[in-house]
Formats: C-alpha cells, structure tokens, sequence
C-alpha cells in the first residue's frame, strides 16, 4: 500500500518554516480542503527560486519542496521518523555490509521508460560523486553497486554504518533517468526527469515553477492537475497574496503577521515541527573561543529563554540540546548553563579576561539573526564583551564560515531527524567546515560518534550519542536557541 504523504503533506513536511497561511473558509485537515476548495490549480508562495533541477545538486535550503515533486528516493520516512517503502518496495541486509533492495515493478519516468535497477545504479553512484549528496553516502562503496537483475540492486559498504538506510531517505539521493539526463546534455534544467507526482512544466527563473500531474504515477495520484509555485522574496508580499486571494499558501510567515493572519476567519495558520536547530556558534580555532572557559562564559551571559521568546514569538521551541528530541539517542537530562551574569564574569576572570574583550558577530540578513544579534550585544556587553555585527549577504557570511573567519556567528542546522547528521557532521572534527562551522575538536566525542554511526547495535548508539552531548554541551561549542 503506498503510504507517501500527499503534495500539501509534503510541502508542509520538507521545508524549515516558520509558520505557513493558507486560504480556507474552515479549520479542516488541508488535504480536505484541496478536495473542497480548489479545481485544478493550487498557487504556492515560496521565498525562493529552486537553484536547479539536479537531484544531486545544489542543495540550498529551499530546494528540496521544489525538487521532491519530480524525484522520488527508494525509501522515505513519514513524520514519525519511521523508514517506509517507496521506490524501493522492500530491502534487507544480506549482511553488516550489504544491502540489498527490491524495486518496483510498476514505475515510470516522466518521459514513460520504465524505472529498472540500471536507473538506480547509475543514480546512487552519481550522487557518491556529487559534493552535495555525497556526504550521505561516504559509507557506500560505489564501485561496487550492482544490479543483481532488472528489478533488484546491491550496494556494499564500506563499513556497518547504521544510519547509512535514513541517509537514503535524503531529497538529495533522488532517482534519476540516466537516458534523459545524457541525452538532454546541458538543458536537462529545463526538462528534469523524474518519478515524482508531478513533472516541470514551465520555469521562469525567478518569478514561478509550474508544474503539472503526473497521471502514470505509480502511487496515489495528485489531488490537483496544476501546482505553481511562486516566488516572492519579501515576507509582507507573501503575507498580502494570501489576504488577497493570489495565492491559496505561503510560507515563511513572520510571527507577527502570523497574529494578525490567524484573526482572519478565513485563513488559517498551520504551526508543523522541524527538525532544525537554532545556535549561535563559537570558532573555537580562534582565540579567545578556543578556551572553553571564554565559551562556557558568553553562555551563562545569555537568558535564552528570554531571548527566544522575544525573537520567535511563539514560533519555535526553546532547544534542549544540540538535536531535537525526536532523534535516536536524544538525552533528556541535559543541563544547559542557565543565565548567571555573575558566573560568566567569573569565568571570564578565569580565563584572563578581567575586562572581557572585543569581538564580532557574523550574521545573514535574516531578521530574527538579526534581532537576536542586537539581544546578544546587550547580554555580552553587560559582562565587559564588546561587539560589532556583520550582518551579511548570505553566499558572504558562509564564505566566512566555511573560510574560518568568523568569531561568534547565528546560523542554524537541519539534522533530518537522524542524530549522525545532527552530531557527527557538525561536532566530529574531521568533517567539513560547512557542516562543523564551530571547527570543534574532541577526540572523546569523535570516538562516541564513531560508536554511534558503526555499531548495529541500537542500545550501545543510544549510549554513545547521550555520552557525546553530554561534553558537546559542557564544552559549549554552540548556545542552542531554539
């Protein structure tokens, strides 16, 4: 039985939102409202352009709502976090180090070829050699994937990696049409070819995606003939679309339009969870940030709580560690450092700041990273730390992060609801400065991490992972938010 989540349940599902408006005359479950409310056109608000049509391209924040209408992967996970089938019917470990899965017989590409196993194939080693979904993929022997026969694939790894059937959920591991992808050569933009719902029709970089159903989907078809996405950067823009009817969703609401919309009988507001933290960061290969003294002080500085319920309004959860609760081995008995000024001087004095120091703060042009700056400088000025913030266009500031050069800096990270993304990628200290953006080094916690993505047994990760956050958090190379 297909138990994929519908185009809306998707849509709602992938992105990291704040908060998503949508045009309705009553509180009901959305996909009831696209069988009452719309005829064959559903118009949605997005804050940015998909960058491109790879399925193992560029993975920007916005892409993956876009591109998942057109690719599918073998597996997927509902909202649970559970593992269901999807291109994929069924898998199984011939051993710790192979894994075997069973494709559907009944799928089509876009262009009407069949998928077989030489699809697959080709797209799993595709994305290995892809320096976006490749990191997923690191415990996979590429050279060694196979198709056993038409309908039936092998992929050895390199190593027992636990998480490696999760990782293949990720929108970036997206099936592809090996033909179609050659023959199209350097248009393939212009006409991807995928197994999703819905296939491209017309793209005007910039302005809008359109797109139409797919009627020789091999699951349960799209409840709407026409999905159009528009772009429209500014938040108040999205805002006044959805009062007036232009648009019947956007997201990316800012909370305080979220009050004023959510008086409207006729929109409603819909709050879903994400799996993304929230952190202000600390480069500790730089002084001072490299004492874990300095660090532990600008976190006792701060009044998270305070600070997330001025910033977010209501919008998101105060974080209680590095990850979100929902990932295997999340430790509920964690213990942030409360807000004591006094306790952050006296750490200070400690580390040989009497008189505190100057500093900086790197930042995108994200209004709540910016409000959170300006919290922030009055916190650390009122324990002798002076700041300047360098609020940045965004490709800017993750040059400074992935070139080292920023101080404090407020960024945020998507786990996908696998704790190996949520804590090997951003605390091992050999992965890549893009994902480990605090440059934090521990061999302790590198081992712990090492357990938790080799080891088969779900128990000993448990362990490993709740041991990890525990000195990730005392050695504070983050300040969680939210």
């Amino acid at each position: 039985m297909k138990r994929k989540m519908s185009v809306i349940a998707i849509l709602i599902f992938v992105i990291s939102v704040l908060f998503t408006a949508c045009v309705t005359n009553e509180t009901s479950d959305l996909n009831d409202q696209v069988d009452k409310k719309l005829n064959d056109t559903l118009i949605v608000a997005i804050s940015a352009d998909v960058t491109d049509f790879d399925a193992h391209g560029n993975n920007a924040p916005h892409n993956p709502m876009i591109r998942t209408q057109v690719y599918e992967t073998l597996l997927e996970k509902d909202q649970d976090m559970n593992l269901l089938p999807s291109l994929a019917e069924s898998w199984e470990y011939k051993d710790d180090t192979t894994l075997i899965f069973h494709l559907r017989k009944d799928v089509k590409f876009h262009n009407g070829d069949q998928m077989t196993s030489k699809d697959v194939v080709w797209s799993l080693k595709r994305a290995c050699d892809s320096s976006f979904s490749g990191d997923f993929l690191k415990a996979v022997d590429k050279d060694a994937i196979v198709a056993i026969d038409e309908y039936t694939v092998k992929v050895p790894l390199h190593y027992a990696f636990a998480p490696i059937l999760f990782n293949i959920t990720n929108y970036d591991v997206g099936i592809m049409n090996e033909k179609a992808f050659t023959d199209a050569g350097g248009t393939y933009n212009d006409s991807p070819v995928g197994t999703g719902p819905f296939k491209l029709k017309n793209w005007v970089r910039g302005d809008r995606i359109e797109f139409e159903r797919f009627d020789e989907y091999w699951g349960d078809k799209a409840k709407i003939q026409n999905l159009v996405m528009r772009v429209i950067p500014e938040a108040s823009s999205r805002v006044i679309e959805v009062e007036t009817g232009g648009v019947d969703i956007a997201y990316e609401i800012l909370p305080n339009d979220a009050k004023r919309l959510g008086q409207n009988k006729e929109i409603e507001i819909i709050r879903t969870p994400q799996l993304r933290t929230n952190f202000i960061g600390f480069n500790c290969s730089k002084k001072p940030f490299d004492d874990v003294k300095v660090r532990q002080a600008l976190s006792y500085a701060v009044d998270r709580e305070a600070l997330v319920n001025n910033v977010y309004q209501g919008s998101g959860v105060l974080a209680r560690g590095p990850i979100q609760p929902s990932c295997l081995g999340f430790n509920e008995g964690l213990k942030l450092p409360e807000y004591n000024p006094e306790k952050a001087r006296e750490l200070l004095r400690e580390a040989g700041y009497p008189n505190g120091f100057s500093t900086a703060i790197y930042l995108n042009e994200s209004q709540q990273s910016i409000d959170t700056a300006e919290i922030l400088q009055n916190y650390y000025s009122a324990v002798g730390v002076s700041t300047e913030v360098n609020v940045l266009e965004q490709s800017s500031f993750l040059s400074h992060i992935v070139d080292s050069t920023q101080d404090i800096y407020i960024l945020g990270w998507n786990s996908f609801g696998e704790t190996d993304r949520g804590l090997y990628q951003t605390f091992n200290s050999s992965t890549a400065s893009s994902q480990n953006t605090a440059r934090y080094a521990n061999t302790e916690v590198d081992n712990l991490l090492e357990i938790g993505r080799k080891s088969v047994n779900e128990a000993e990760r448990i362990e490993a992972y709740r041991e990890a956050q525990e000195i990730i958090v005392e050695e504070a190379p983050w300040i969680p938010l939210v």
